[in-house]
């Protein structure tokens, strides 16, 4: 028994929007600006994020479209190049990546529940021995349990639950919008001013913006990870990547004018809730708590949405032979990878109170820019080698449009390396303790 096709083109959509917006555009804006202090500069770099997420969507659209098969990069890179390159991705993804993701970000849920629900806070330890357990800690735990209990029901429950979210999601965000760019509080000279200042623009610093940025857009991808389910994969995977992706990108532009309108660069620069420090100070502190709660929504869904997604790639390894035994079962009911979902959950659980996660994903961030890039470029290795395979779809712009993105996850994989060598070192460390773990499966009967 295999998955279902039961996503059809709206479901992708929101379930990639889902996945790209969560607290990150609420929050990086004042790292963009401790680099990028000119505010159409600032804008611009918003919009470079967003059209190499579109050339990204674009070129996995068109391997997502040949290739419909559960777990995304894992699935394409095992059919470009080797499986061992395949396990290697998917191993970064469950012990840090993914699972990761998914732990920071019930962290950061709890945290801006705190705000309403004081005695659930990070700060509020409860236990202290042998490790350190806090009210957030539960908090953030318990959300991973629910979601993933309801996400084993089965796709649909898990799919309505993603609507509902990512179309709260969006309409809330717009409704941010419209009350800052509606406040007679705010400063358009705040866009001029800076103009007229040599401060704010170098190449470099750009570039260094550019990495908030970059990953703040990520999970525009995601779909292609949920490819067995698709309906008219052909069509709605690259359809609906590209959509999600200019939603987000629109959100994304329209909700740092309102910052930029509420203060100028210099004054959001290192502010973490830079959201909530904007409409605060156009709309006062009641508006202000509003944010908190659309923050902790679209975490919500991105977190559902991570929790989705994730299981799907260990289920793909299950299949193969190539990970624990039993993750790569439909649930004979329900329809979902059901064991794939709960172990992942169960790891992140894990992370959490190991407080491990942040270093993790840390560590991989080098190579995981290197395997997106060397994903890309399967594009034009399976073109060459695999002329045979149907393609309802092919990139638009072929090949810069694969080049573009390629080249800009190198860049920012070369910059990574320079600003922490060791970490990018480290990361290669986590990936290489898969070569032997691919061996021991490989001998599995």
């Amino acid at each position: 028994m295999g998955l279902r096709r039961e996503l059809n083109l709206f479901d992708a959509v929101m379930m990639v929007v889902g996945n790209i917006v969560g607290v990150g555009i609420f929050t990086t804006s004042g790292i963009v600006a401790q680099y990028i202090q000119h505010p159409i500069w600032m804008l611009g770099a918003w919009a470079v994020g967003g059209l190499v997420a579109l050339a990204g969507a674009l070129t996995l659209g068109e391997l997502g479209a040949c290739l419909p098969r559960a777990g995304g990069d894992y699935a394409f890179l095992r059919e470009a190049y080797h499986p061992q390159v395949a396990f290697l991705y998917g191993w970064a993804c469950f012990w840090a990546t993914f699972s990761g993701s998914i732990a920071i970000l019930a962290i950061a849920l709890a945290d801006y529940l705190s705000i309403f629900f004081p005695r659930l806070s990070l700060q509020n330890t409860i236990i202290n021995w042998p490790i350190t357990i806090s009210g957030g800690h539960l908090l953030a735990i318990s959300a991973i349990i629910v979601l993933c209990l309801f996400n084993y029901l089965g796709l649909k429950p898990g799919r309505r639950l993603q609507n509902i979210l990512s179309v709260l999601k969006i309409a809330l965000i717009a409704g941010i919008i419209w009350l800052g760019l509606s406040s007679p509080l705010g400063y358009w000279g705040n866009f001029k001013l800076a103009a007229t200042t040599t401060a704010g623009f170098g190449l470099l610093a750009f570039c260094q913006g550019l990495v908030p940025v970059w990953f703040t857009y990520s999970g525009w991808n995601s779909i292609t990870y949920l490819g067995e389910e698709v309906k008219s994969p052909g069509r709605n995977i690259p359809l609906s990547a590209a959509m999600a992706v200019l939603i987000s990108l629109i959100l994304y532009l329209l909700l740092n004018v309102v910052y930029i309108y509420a203060m100028s660069t210099s004054g959001m620069s290192g502010v973490i809730r830079v959201a909530q420090l904007a409409i605060e100070l156009l709309r006062g502190n009641l508006a202000a708590g509003l944010v908190s709660a659309v923050v902790a929504l679209s975490i919500l869904g991105c977190l559902n949405a991570t929790i989705i997604v994730g299981a799907r790639i260990y289920y793909a390894m299950a299949q193969d032979g190539l990970f624990f035994a039993g993750w790569g079962e439909v649930h004979p009911r329900h329809g979902s990878p059901g064991t794939a979902t709960l172990g992942q959950g169960m790891w992140a659980c894990v992370l959490i109170v190991s407080g491990t996660f942040a270093q993790l994903l840390n560590f991989v961030v080098f190579v995981m820019l290197i395997l997106s890039a060397l994903t890309g470029a399967g594009l034009f290795r399976l073109r060459s080698a695999r002329p045979d395979l149907p393609r309802p779809y092919k990139v638009w712009g072929y090949p810069f449009t694969p080049l573009i993105f390629i080249i800009f996850c190198l860049g920012v994989a070369l910059g990574n390396l320079i600003q922490e060598p060791i970490q990018a070192a480290w990361g290669i460390a986590v990936i290489l303790t898969g070569l032997p773990a691919y061996r021991l499966w490989q001998r599995k009967p």
